[in-house]
């Protein structure tokens, strides 16, 4: 491990830092793979080490084991037979390969890497897994950036990336994806943090990261497990990766819009199969004709609109752009659940399961990240009881099931009440106009009250407004809100006025009744409005 005074730096506990580390690809597969590491006897100029002890446990990364010394490579007793590595579990366009592990790595064979390296071995809950999977890929990419935001990445500068498992030429056809689009906000933030490198990392993927092969780095980093779903992230750096990450996308602000709640599907039927290729298997979901009749009850009732989204085939900045002007973020058990950290401040989510499937990973993450959770089962009392304490409980996970008005209504409203009753910033009272009021709402949330529609706001109250105002999903202060209230309303008439003007004309058109005005403070009776929106 590194010294304690090799650096002022400080480094990051959920990484594990080596320097000088050796490492041999023993085995390469698409689902299962094996080296080993050894501390070397030399740097990276040929200056002679200090002997240094295996570290406790003796783990690289989930996928590398360490050995006392590099003699010890050759007594490992491979477990696979050589001949037969391409008859493994794996997918058909990669290929698999084996190291004999006979000749111990000679010093015209290794390749020597300066600066820091960031060795990418992407697993999930311990075992390999393919990069693809945009949930195994977090769990290597979260902590990470913690880390960048910490400033406890490394003590040199990232100057590598080793991707092992990952084919360049996928990599090169997926750059508006998940994966790519995640990589590049975290180097990108790491440049603008001043880390001291001057270009992008260089890249090793898997056709240069060859069974049989050694690199020894000067300095490498490798995330640990536990990882980001059973781990308390603290909300700066979940906004701070919210940030870099739509920053990164280009996504642009959101305007003034109605509370949301996004279903997130798959494909479903030959419509959805056209736009977003084959129809997946669908798990929990819900009908068309329930989603309508959801979405009317939805808007009837709370005002909240009511959309559902495809993923399939769409780049990250779209989804990105969708979840980020979410407030209620609605989908079954599977990997579009790790969009949670992008969701607007005060948000929601509500996650459905089959009868019998329990899966704890993405309640985890809503409860580290600062999501409310709400889980939506069956209503039968013995899908509540799971079949097994101690084996797997995934038994049910890709069954198709359709989940009823009656069974998904009381949780969605649920979920929506609670959104609904969080206060957006410390100063409102519920007194102000009702301009006064969307434009405080709209800069604390990122949406306009629930009785303010999108065009209502553009007719009534956007010309008062000097300027346009930002809604930044969250990230608005009540301050500045009303600081922009003031410059907007200064040189045109008074407040009092533009709400007496506002009341008139309101009166007016609200179902052909007048309404009264509320008094300026109450006394107490039950049943008074203490919001524009009517929540008392």
């Amino acid at each position: 491990m590194l010294a304690a005074d090799s650096s002022d730096a400080r480094l990051s506990p959920l990484l594990r830092h080596f320097d000088n580390v050796c490492v041999h690809v023993a085995y390469k597969g698409s689902m299962n793979r094996q080296a080993y590491a050894w501390f070397s006897d030399v740097d990276v100029h040929g200056t002679k080490l200090a002997e240094r002890k295996r570290p406790e446990p003796p783990l690289f990364s989930r996928h590398t084991e360490f050995l006392h010394s590099v003699d010890e490579l050759k007594r490992v007793k491979p477990w696979w037979k050589p001949q037969d590595v391409n008859r493994t579990v794996g997918i058909w366009n990669i290929r698999t390969s084996a190291s004999d592990l006979k000749t111990a790595p000679r010093p015209d064979q290794v390749i020597w890497l300066r600066n820091t390296t960031w060795f990418v071995d992407v697993s999930h809950g311990g075992t390999p897994n393919l990069w693809t999977n945009i949930c195994h890929w977090s769990n290597s990419m979260f902590p990470v950036f913690e880390a960048i935001a910490k400033g406890e990445l490394c003590r040199l500068p990232l100057q590598q990336l080793m991707m092992w498992q990952v084919p360049e030429a996928n990599w090169n056809k997926a750059q508006q994806g998940y994966h790519a689009g995640v990589l590049n906000a975290l180097l990108t933030e790491y440049e603008q943090r001043g880390r001291g490198m001057a270009s992008r990392p260089r890249f090793f993927f898997d056709g240069h990261v060859t069974a049989g092969s050694t690199f020894c780095m000067e300095e490498a980093i490798v995330v640990k497990e536990p990882n980001l779903q059973h781990r308390k992230i603290y909300l700066q750096i979940r906004f701070a990766f919210r940030t870099a990450i739509l920053r990164q996308l280009k996504v642009s602000p959101p305007g003034p819009r109605t509370p949301t709640v996004t279903y997130l599907s798959r494909p479903f039927g030959a419509k959805d199969a056209k736009l977003h290729g084959r129809a997946w298997q669908l798990r929990c979901h819900i009908r068309p004709p329930t989603f309508r009749k959801l979405a009317q009850a939805v808007f009837r009732q709370a005002g909240y609109r009511m959309v559902r989204a495809v993923f399939e085939k769409t780049t990250y900045a779209y989804q990105a752009k969708i979840i980020s002007e979410s407030d209620v973020f609605w989908a079954s058990h599977g990997a579009g659940m790790v969009h949670l950290p992008l969701l607007p401040k005060d948000a929601v989510t509500v996650e459905m399961f089959n009868c019998g499937h329990f899966s704890y990973l993405y309640a985890q993450l809503a409860l580290h990240v600062g999501v409310r959770y709400f889980v939506m089962q069956r209503t039968e009392p013995w899908c509540y009881k799971p079949q097994s304490l101690y084996g797997d409980t995934r038994k049910n996970m890709s069954k198709t099931y359709a989940y009823t008005f009656e069974e998904a209504e009381p949780v969605l409203f649920q979920a929506i009440r609670y959104h609904m009753w969080q206060d957006p910033v410390e100063d409102l009272s519920g007194r102000e106009p009702m301009c006064d009021f969307a434009r405080k709402h709209l800069a604390g949330t990122g949406t306009l009250p629930t009785n303010v529609l999108p065009n209502r706001w553009s007719k009534e109250c956007a010309p008062l407004v000097a300027g346009p105002v930002a809604a930044d999903g969250g990230s608005g202060r009540a301050d500045d809100a009303t600081a922009s209230t003031e410059s907007a309303l200064a040189g045109s008439a008074s407040v009092a006025n533009i709400a007496g003007e506002w009341m008139t004309n309101f009166g007016q058109s609200y179902r052909g009744r007048k309404r009264l005005v509320d008094p300026p403070e109450g006394d107490g009776t039950p049943g008074q409005w203490t919001r524009w929106a009517g929540l008392g």
